[in-house]
Formats: C-alpha cells, structure tokens, sequence
C-alpha cells in the first residue's frame, strides 16, 4: 500500500553533522552570497552515481533503488533533513510514487528556516537522478550501459553541493531538494510532487532545476524560464556575474516542457532549467564521468545557491492586503484569484497543445473584459481557501461547489454565484454502489476535511458515517481502486474529470448546485462589478454559451430548466 505523504513538523535547525565539501572544505558564511563550490567534489559525486555499478539508474531497477538511497545518504551529510511522512509516522527522505509504487521514489529533503520570520513558504533545489536501463542485445564485451554523467549525475551532484554549501544558511524559507525518479519516462517523479502535493504547491515560491550541467562546448549554461520563470531569471542574469558564469537565456523554450520543472510550470509555479545543448553523448552510453567538466557544473550549482540567497531576500511578501481599488475606483494592483489543484472542466493549466483553462478561467477571462479588471491566479491548499482569504493572501476564491456554504458570516464574506452549475458526487468502482446517498450509508466513504464536501455531508439527516483524509487525490482513489474504501466524496465536476485518468471508477451524483466565486465582504465594489457582468452575459447569450462548450448540451439544459423553476417560486 503506497504511504500516506503528509508535511513534517520539523522545526529543528539543520544539523552541522558531515563533512562540509564546499568553500576550501569550510562552511560557507551565511552572509556570502556566492560561495566557492569545490568541483573536485562535484567530479567525485559525478563519477560514484554514474559509475557502472548504477547500472544506469533506470527508475524502475534496483539499482535506481540504490542511487536513491545514496542520495538521501548524501544529503543528509549536507545537513539536510527528511520533509515527508509515511502513514506508519517515520519520517524518511525516500518519497514513493503513490500511484506507481514500481518506481524508485523521489528523494525529498530540506534544510528548515533558521531566520527570524520564518514564512511557511518554500524554494526548490531539483535534478533528476534517473536515465536509461541498460543495452538490450549488446554483444560480449560491448559496453551496453548507459551512465549518464551529464544526463544528469550532473545536476544531482550540483544539488548536493547547493546543500552543503547552505547548510548553514539562517533564511526565513525552507530550501527544499529533490532529487526526483522517472524523469526520462515522462517526468513521472516531478508529476506525482505535484499531483500528491507531497509539498503544499501554495507555499511553493520557486524551482531551481538543473539537468545536465557539465557538458557545453561553448562554456555558457542554457537558462530557460520563459514568462512564468522571469522572477528567478532577472535574479540570475543580474548574481551571474559575480560568479562569473556566462548564459544563454530563454533559448530554448521547448525545453520547458521537457524536463522537471515542467510540471511546476503548469501550475503557474515560476521555475527555471539549468542545461546545456544535447551533445554526442546525449542518450549514449559513452556518456561517461570522464567527459564531464566539473567546473561548469560547480558555477552553475555556486549561481544556484546565490540565486537562493537572492530570491528569499527580496521575493515579495506574500500577503498583501492593500486595497484592491483607489478611491477613486481605479485599480490599483490585481485580483489575486485563489486556486487548489487543478479541476478540469472547471480549470486547468495550458499546454502548448491546448492553450484552453477550464470553465471558470474562461468566466474569469470574459468578466475582465467586461469590468477591465486584472486577476492573476495563485495555488491555495485544498481546504485552505477560505482562511487564505480572510488573511488576505488571495481575493478571491474561483473554484469549488457553493462555497457560500462553508462560509456562513456574511460579515466576513460575500458569494457571487456564477451562471454554472455543479453538486457533490461519490467517486466508487464500477461495480460499486450505483443509486443514491441511502445505498452509500454504512459504506466507507471519505471526504477531504475543510471542504464543501464535508460540510455538506455533516449536514445530512440522518448523518452519513465517514472519515476524512489528507491523502491526495491520486492516493484516495487508488484505495478505492483497491477496495480498502468504497467512496471518496468530492465536486461533481472533479469526480468526472477523473474519470479521465481511472477508467475503473464512475460518479454517483448526490446533489447539485450553483457554483459561485467567494470574496471578503469588505470588497463588495469588486462583488458589484462582478455581478453585473455575469448578468450581462446571461442576456446576451454567452453563459449559455460557455455552459454548452464546457458541461455538455444536456447540463445546460437541465441547468436552465432549475434556474427558470427558482425564478417562478
């Protein structure tokens, strides 16, 4: 059964234990901001995980296993300590894939803030450590394992002097590494952080990822970040020169897609790859220890730790509760629009192949043509969006059934309900039960706690026995894929969108309602403005219209059909 992945309480500073291999084998001064990265130790680290005794590393093998460990063994010398729990309570820095329990795990470790304020929020240190199984059908003699020095022992070992070379650092955030599996297979170990939310995306404020770091001819580093990835990009372009590195930036943006921080950057999380172009050695097993370059892979990785340093300095707060609009009705900053995960039809990243976002980004889209508002989108942990909210992290909150009613103090919120409708479904097996909420009763059934769902559930008469979970979705349903539950209670829309990736599961319906966007009550200007366009769009067509293309011909008339019995009561 894959654990359980849960955030650890480790307030604890990192420990100084293990030898420091950064700095003339000193640990560095938490005031420096570019350190003195030793490239011997970078060669060492380089030449022990290609080795063949890795075997190449596949991220399903052994000796993928075994990389794994070493890693974790490594980190933990840097002073790093493990982020993540199992559901046995042990905390251990190898991070299993929930829905692919085959593969090797991610490596999640993290040197916690030791600063005055500590903020609760993250920046990422990532590499891939995984690459290729070895030759099938080489010859006796033939050398048919594929190393991967640069692809990417590179970036791994670049990480792990990142680690040792902060591991003294006094930051108000949490420097969090991963070292993630399945990269090659299709970003299999970057997907799952994300999907299982093994950190909360909320709190993530950057990733700074390198693969394949020791190998450019021309001796500059490839920096690609694209418009998500600027924040960190105008912060290495301006450190670069106190290394000094040379970089080619935003070169190639159809690598963005390719390697790990990919799936950060869908999530609208700014992130940046570190890499060099694809050489002879590229996928080949002569890509050897021997052919890396140490010193390149060593500034790219004292560039990281500046850009660290840099960015947790001066990254901008992330609550701020100035007035969205002037006095004199102009706005003054954006809308910052609350998100959980992704919930497609409702809203999901874009892709080079479909640059479409869901249902309400594009309710979101039209009603800041019609009022000229700006929003900008910003992740919130399930079951957190309304105490982000009256915190003043976001101003609104997009996503989610009725949220009016999880949020009963009109003094503290005001709901614009939206022209879409949704409900509360249970997500079973196929040959689960089939009818109503009374066919669920006495099964086990779990909701998320602090959601709609729960509150709805709690409200029913006579109540419906059932436990709440923190698992991730992914992690829910495979246990009902299993047969260890028989429920998991959610949004209608996200129940069906999942039906997209389980094929073994179905949705029982158990009620509907209308879906609304949910803001503080003190910003009942935006509300008004808002509400007005939503009705323009009603009698002008495009509501049924957007409906249509989203729910389906037969939800809009079904949805049309309550809206005109509501109006004639």
């Amino acid at each position: 059964m894959p654990r359980t992945l849960l955030l650890c309480a480790l307030l604890a500073l990192a420990s100084a234990s293990g030898p420091a291999r950064a700095i003339d084998d000193a640990a560095p001064k938490p005031s420096t901001t570019i350190p003195r990265i030793d490239p011997e130790a970078i060669r060492a680290d380089i030449a022990t995980l290609a080795s063949d005794d890795f075997k190449g590393r596949s991220f399903r093998s052994e000796e993928a296993r075994r990389a794994a460990q070493w890693i974790a063994d490594e980190l933990a010398a840097a002073g790093a300590k493990p982020l993540v729990k199992g559901t046995d309570g042990t905390a251990s820095m190898l991070v299993p894939i929930g829905r692919m329990p085959t593969a090797a795990p991610n490596v999640v470790a993290w040197i916690p803030p030791a600063g005055k304020n500590p903020s609760g929020e993250y920046i990422l240190v990532t590499a891939h450590y995984d690459h290729l199984p070895p030759k099938s059908g080489a010859k006796e003699g033939e050398d048919a394992i594929y190393n991967g020095a640069d692809d990417n022992a590179s970036g791994v070992s670049g990480m792990i002097a990142v680690a040792n070379a902060m591991r003294a650092d006094a930051l108000d955030v949490g420097v969090v590494f991963v070292a993630f599996t399945g990269e090659e297979a299709g970003l299999v170990g970057s997907r799952a952080f994300v999907e299982e939310e093994t950190v909360p995306l909320a709190r993530i404020r950057g990733v700074f990822n390198m693969d394949m770091i020791s190998r450019q001819p021309d001796g500059a580093i490839r920096l690609d970040g694209g418009p998500k990835g600027k924040p960190l990009v105008d912060i290495l372009v301006r450190i670069a020169p106190e290394v000094p590195i040379e970089m080619k930036v935003d070169t190639h943006p159809d690598w963005l897609d390719r390697s790990d921080q990919g799936a950060f950057l869908r999530v609208g999380i700014p992130a940046v790859l570190f890499s060099c172009e694809d050489h002879e050695d590229y996928h080949q097993v002569s890509d050897h220890a021997d052919k890396a370059d140490p010193v390149l892979a060593a500034k790219v990785s004292a560039l990281v730790v500046g850009a660290v340093r840099t960015y947790a300095r001066e990254m901008q707060p992330r609550f701020d509760r100035s007035p969205i609009l002037a006095e004199d009705g102009t706005q003054r900053r954006a809308i910052r629009v609350g998100r959980t995960m992704p919930n497609a039809p409702y809203w999901k990243p874009a892709t080079r192949r479909s640059p479409d976002r869901g249902l309400d980004a594009a309710i979101l889209d039209e009603l800041a043509k019609r009022t000229g508002l700006r929003v900008e989108e910003k992740s919130v942990p399930v079951g957190g969006e309304l105490a982000a909210l009256e915190a003043g992290e976001i101003d609104l909150v997009a996503n989610g059934w009725n949220m009016a009613a999880a949020a009963p103090d009109p003094t503290k919120f005001r709901a614009v309900e939206l022209f879409t409708s949704s409900g509360i479904a249970a997500l079973v097996a196929k040959e689960g039960p089939t009818a109503d909420l009374a066919t669920l009763a006495g099964k086990r059934i779990v909701v998320r706690p602090g959601t709609v769902a729960e509150t709805w559930i709690l409200a029913q008469d006579p109540p419906i026995a059932h436990t709440t979970s923190t698992e991730p979705d992914g992690a829910i349903v495979g246990r009902i894929e299993k047969g260890e539950l028989d429920a998991y209670l959610c949004d209608t829309l996200a129940a069906r969108a999942r039906l997209e990736r389980s094929t073994s599961l179905k949705v029982v319906a158990l009620a509907t309602g209308e879906n609304a966007f949910l803001l503080r009550a003190a910003d009942s200007a935006i509300s008004e403005r808002l509400s007005a366009a939503l009705a323009s769009c009603a009698t002008d067509g495009t509501a049924r219209t957007l409906r249509t293309k989203y729910l389906g011909e037969e939800a809009t008339k079904e949805a049309t059909k309550e809206a005109t019995k509501e109006a004639t009561k």
